[in-house]
């Protein structure tokens, strides 16, 4: 043993390799010689060639031997944790009550990510020292340790009870505790920096948070005025709790916020950043646009401001330079998913199709596969290209994905797994998004009412009276909060969102695709109504109309949504504007249930000008009376505008729609990668550029709808 150790002082290793096995031949279960062997394969790297010393030295050496501190440093070094994991637990098992030794089991399985061996060591520490410092001490940086959530818990609970806890240690455990979504245990975290009076400043955000997920927004509110008056001057506190505020979706408040955090730290780069994207949330985008300009003069490589500014140019609708904002941000950081997907999201604007799907992959693949944000955009994109399966499947993660409003409806049932697995099961079904998604994906209530025993239908209640008329078969519930009880009845046994549905149906849609092309001459013409209007306020309404214009043709007209915003903003028109679609001799009636006097006030008059009839139809609420909107627009000879609801509503009674468009890439995902939108095919659509004039299009839009009312048959 000293000639072997005289060599390996002397970097001798051959003969010191040579001498310690010499030992091994005339002592196999010789400790000390496996140690030396171990340890010179280790510095070595030779890993294989010194696990089974490993194995012997662990077996046989004594539990607390002080070089065994040197082979553990060793495995930390060269990373092999796995091999660490069966060291550790070769002398664990042998220990028996010594806690230590679990405890270094624990950390190596924690490194080693192996769930069972990490959960078993954690729980034997917890049982054989409850309340020791050890276990203590060897989670202090609890942000490092994956899962065991409960496990993790208990160490807090013990501890908090039993030693005492520092501000910095407290909050890292707030860190983690958040991060684990674990609401009982940040309670905890609250009531021990209470108990122990802790001030911390940055504990207002992880307070914040808690009101957030227990719903108690009036204390939210409280605590953060309390914490603006203390005038804080820790910029983190401030950066953290306006992140709560944002969190909760409270544009304009976290804005305020920001906009005052700013003005104490006008030089703080995360604050700024945050400040800026408050601003363009709330629709400021020149000051947005601004400040992240700013940061990126400070800080060129500021990939957080380039991929929001990236955005910015976006909604300015400077595509080429959003491309080169997102491609820079991934030069800095190759592996960023959310510049990655907006990258994919800009090129499908542009229209390189497979270029946006190439980069929304590639951002789900950077997530390990759960972006929800990326798997949404990329859904939308698949159903354009007519990929209906895939693009529905992926369109599943939509409710994880930041800024779709809805929530899912908190229906008790399991989710319809589809009519193959679970044929002519009694089924509720819940509309979501918007008015004009409802009645689009009405076209999927007769396929579903034949392939189950009962269907039950959660929905707008405005649409109840012609959806119960179209389908009798089917039961329609008003969505209510909380939810109706014939939704939860013992009998439904499955549930299922409407959007979830076409996935099962992708044959019947191509189907039905191949039909209408097969017929294009019948597209973007007068259908067979899909919805039953009810006969009483047809005949009441084809009297209106003859009544009020004689013979003239009658158009519905809609200019915008009661919603606006930038992005919004680009699809609408004025009624000053929308007079260049509208031709000569036609009686138009006003179909925008949120108007002012003076837009009303503006079609009059320049229908007198121009040579044709305005009129709001009287004793209608055209945001509520659904049954009467849909009976008037039936006995349209078409409605033009935005697609907002009212395209959607005409196209599900049959009237021709004349829809105007501002779309860079020239098609929207509802057509299916088809000219026509399937779901609605007596709907035509009309694009223009979003940096185009709409004058042009309005034009064509008068051209098409002019040879459509006028021109002989």
């Amino acid at each position: 043993m000293n000639l072997g150790r005289a060599h390996y002082l002397s970097r001798q290793t051959s003969g010191a390799e040579a001498a310690f096995r010499a030992v091994l031949k005339l002592d196999p279960e010789h400790y000390p010689a496996h140690y030396e062997l171990a340890r010179l394969y280790l510095e070595a790297s030779c890993v294989g060639r010194a696990a089974p010393h490993l194995r012997v030295v662990a077996t046989l050496a004594p539990i607390h031997w002080a070089y065994l501190e040197v082979l553990r440093k060793h495995l930390t070094t060269l990373g092999q944790w796995p091999l660490a994991v069966e060291f550790e637990a070769a002398l664990a098992t042998r220990s028996g009550l010594d806690g230590e030794n679990w405890m270094n089991l624990f950390k190596a399985a924690n490194m080693a990510a192996d769930e069972k061996v990490k959960r078993n060591a954690l729980r034997r520490s917890l049982i054989l020292r409850p309340q020791a410092a050890i276990i203590w001490k060897a989670v202090d940086a609890p942000h490092l340790i994956e899962g065991l959530t409960n496990e993790m818990c208990l160490v807090f609970r013990a501890a908090a009870l039993s030693i005492p806890i520092h501000e910095v240690l407290l909050l890292r455990w707030a860190y983690y505790f958040r991060a684990h979504n674990d609401l009982s245990s940040m309670a905890l975290v609250v009531e021990t920096a209470d108990r122990l009076g802790i001030r911390h400043q940055r504990l207002a955000a992880f307070r914040a948070w808690l009101h957030v997920k227990t719903g108690d927004l009036p204390a939210l509110e409280v605590l953060v005025n309390k914490f603006i008056k203390t005038d804080s001057d820790n910029m983190y506190a401030w950066n953290e709790l306006g992140l709560v505020i944002q969190s909760v979706n409270h544009y304009r408040q976290t804005q305020k916020f920001y906009r005052l955090a700013s003005r104490r730290f006008p030089t703080q780069s995360d604050i700024l950043h945050n400040r800026a994207q408050a601003e363009v949330d709330c629709d400021n985008l020149a000051t947005g646009r601004r400040l992240e300009r700013q940061i990126l003069v400070q800080n060129p490589t500021a990939v957080q401001s380039m991929n929001t500014l990236g955005i910015v140019e976006g909604l300015y609708d400077q595509l080429q330079a959003a491309i080169n904002l997102f491609n820079r941000c991934l030069i800095v950081a190759p592996n960023t998913p959310p510049a990655m997907m907006n990258l994919g999201l800009h090129l499908a604007e542009s229209g390189d199709r497979s270029g946006a799907l190439r980069c929304m992959r590639r951002a789900i693949d950077l997530s390990d596969g759960d972006n929800p944000q990326a798997a949404y955009n990329l859904a939308l994109e698949l159903l354009a290209g007519g990929e209906i399966i895939e693009g529905y499947h992926h369109y599943r993660m939509r409710w994880r994905a930041d800024g779709f409003l809805p929530e899912p409806r908190p229906l008790p049932q399991a989710e319809w797994p589809g009519p193959v697995p679970a044929p002519r099961p009694h089924l509720a079904v819940y509309m979501e998004q918007g008015m004009g998604d409802e009645v689009m994906y009405s076209w999927y209530l007769p396929l579903l009412a034949a392939d189950t025993r009962s269907l039950t239908v959660e929905c707008d209640r405005r649409l109840i009276a012609i959806f119960q008329r179209s389908f009798p078969r089917v039961t329609f519930i008003p969505r209510e909060d909380p939810l109706h009880p014939a939704l939860t009845v013992p009998t439904i046994e499955y549930q299922s969102a409407i959007a979830s549905v076409p996935e099962f149906y992708a044959t019947a849609l191509n189907d039905t695709i191949r039909e209408q092309q097969a017929s294009p001459e019948r597209l973007c013409r007068r259908q067979a109504p899909r919805l039953t209007a009810d006969p009483e306020r047809l005949a009441h309404w084809r009297h209106y109309l003859k009544v009020t214009f004689g013979a003239r043709p009658c158009l519905g007209v809609v200019w915008r949504s009661a919603l606006r915003n930038h992005k919004r903003d680009k699809q609408y028109v004025t009624p000053f504007q929308m007079i260049a679609a509208l031709p000569a001799g036609i009686g138009v009636i006003n179909l925008q249930y949120s108007y002012d006097a003076e837009e009303a006030e503006t079609f009059s008059a320049m229908g007198t000008r121009h040579g044709f009839q305005f009129e709001t139809p009287p004793e209608i609420d055209l945001k509520d009376d659904l049954d009467d909107l849909f009976a008037l627009i039936q006995c349209l000879d078409g409605v033009v505008g935005p697609l907002i609801s009212v395209p959607w509503m005409a196209a599900a009674v049959g009237t021709p729609a004349f829809v105007f468009r501002a779309e860079a890439k020239g098609y929207i995902w509802q057509q299916l990668n088809t000219q026509h939108v399937p779901w609605a095919p007596s709907m035509r659509l009309f694009f223009r550029a979003p940096t185009a004039p709409w004058g042009a299009v309005l034009g064509t839009v008068k051209q098409v709808i002019a040879r459509e009312l006028f021109s002989p048959i």
